[in-house]
């Protein structure tokens, strides 16, 4: 639970203006903030604080709220050393399928900015094209995404191919996924790998009766729980430096 976790906090995943500019991203997208489902969340907010090698720290503030099929209404974020702040509100098809995100964001050098994201899907529901309709065209106007029989996205193109495409191989009984970048000559600029499943446990890492892994091949974590079985802070622990180097924490409001 923990890594996919943190990497949806840390990339504000599903959550964030610009979704799916690559595979990894696109099959994170699919995943909420998780909590306990034997209770509904009304809203939750959330400090993020990055220590860097140095121990200057990086403090994200974020708030979101939530329907009765437990997806993001809007939300907001803000760092608090840059200024930067953002904002979104979203639209959904028979309230889970997302069909629209409007994004708001500011900086301490810049304009405020809007765009607005539509998604389109085949009969299956899964998505095959998100259009951005308004906004910088500068990263992507269009992508597209070809499917497999899972719904996973096995091609990706941007902007019908300018920028090349990205292709991927599921390993499902192993839990990976291989993904390389083309350029628009076929020519493979880049490889990598990933769970697709960051909730599957790995056996050579400890977990807690929570589901919550306290120690993998990097980092030590701790944690604090409310009532309902969810946690409200996260502490890691970098082993090989033995410091702290992330704490996380939230406040969440039930139903």
């Amino acid at each position: 639970m923990y890594t996919s976790i943190i990497y949806c906090i840390l990339s504000v995943l599903f959550l964030s203006g610009v979704h799916g500019q690559s595979i990894f991203s696109k099959l994170s997208q699919d995943r909420d903030l998780l909590f306990n489902a034997k209770y509904s969340v009304g809203h939750v907010e959330i400090e993020s604080i990055l220590y860097s090698l140095s121990g200057n720290a990086t403090t994200r503030r974020e708030r979101y709220y939530f329907n009765a099929q437990q997806k993001v209404l809007n939300g907001q974020t803000y760092t608090v050393e840059t200024g930067a702040r953002s904002s979104f509100q979203n639209e959904y098809k028979g309230d889970s399928l997302l069909i629209k995100k409007t994004t708001f964001s500011t900086g301490p050098y810049s304009q405020r900015d809007e765009s607005i994201v539509e998604y389109q899907y085949d009969q299956h529901d899964f998505l095959i094209k998100q259009i951005k309709t308004k906004g910088s065209t500068s990263i992507y106007k269009e992508i597209e995404f070809t499917n497999d029989e899972r719904g996973n996205p096995i091609k990706l193109v941007i902007d019908g191919g300018k920028y090349g495409s990205e292709v991927a191989r599921y390993d499902y009984p192993n839990n990976r996924v291989y993904c390389t970048v083309l350029d628009v000559n076929n020519e493979t600029l880049s490889s990598s790998k990933s769970l697709i499943d960051f909730t599957a446990k790995n056996s050579k890492y400890t977990y807690n009766e929570y589901g919550d892994v306290v120690d993998d091949d990097t980092y030590k974590f701790s944690y604090k729980y409310d009532n309902k079985g969810n946690w409200v802070k996260i502490t890691r622990k970098n082993k090989s430096r033995n410091k702290i180097d992330h704490i996380i924490t939230r406040k969440i409001s039930y139903r």
